[in-house]
């Protein structure tokens, strides 16, 4: 984030999750960032951050439900999830999304189709496909990398 905004991080806050302490925080304060830890077991000390998970897992299940996709593509589904919300306008931003605010621009949204839609990825000749043999793998929309990189999940081989 620094290196992205020009703005040194002055404190970092986390709960007392296990992944927060010990190397992690010893890391953090080798940068000379504050490390300031809330309350352990008061979510209300994170309000914020809690808040936002919240929304962004209420918004998880309405995508797999309406998608017919399986809990175990959850993480996919709250990857688009924040995903999109980055790219949806804020009232605590004058308007803004967070992606506009961040970068200075107007994201694009004219890529981003339904989860789980299906999707046929190209399939090389270099990778010693046949002449008879399928030209395209049926996949679908699980997510997306950028502007122009989707991610897909491919149902045989459970992979993205």
């Amino acid at each position: 984030m620094e290196w992205q905004s020009g703005h040194k991080i002055k404190e970092l806050r986390t709960d007392w999750g296990t992944e927060y302490m010990d190397e992690m925080a010893e890391y953090v304060k080798s940068l000379g960032i504050e490390h300031n830890v809330t309350v352990a077991y008061s979510p209300q000390s994170n309000g914020i951050a809690e808040r936002n998970n919240r929304t962004l897992f209420e918004m998880v299940c309405p995508i797999l439900d309406s998608s017919g996709a399986s809990l175990e593509l959850w993480s996919e589904a709250l990857h688009t999830a924040y995903y999109i919300r980055n790219r949806l306008p804020s009232h605590s931003l004058n308007g803004r999304s967070p992606h506009e605010a961040w970068t200075g621009l107007k994201p694009t949204v004219s890529h981003i189709c339904k989860f789980g839609s299906l999707v046929y990825c190209h399939i090389p000749k270099k990778s010693e496909r046949k002449k008879l043999d399928d030209k395209a793998l049926r996949t679908y929309l699980v997510g997306y990398q950028s502007n122009s990189i989707y991610r897909v999940y491919h149902p045989e081989t459970k992979s993205i």
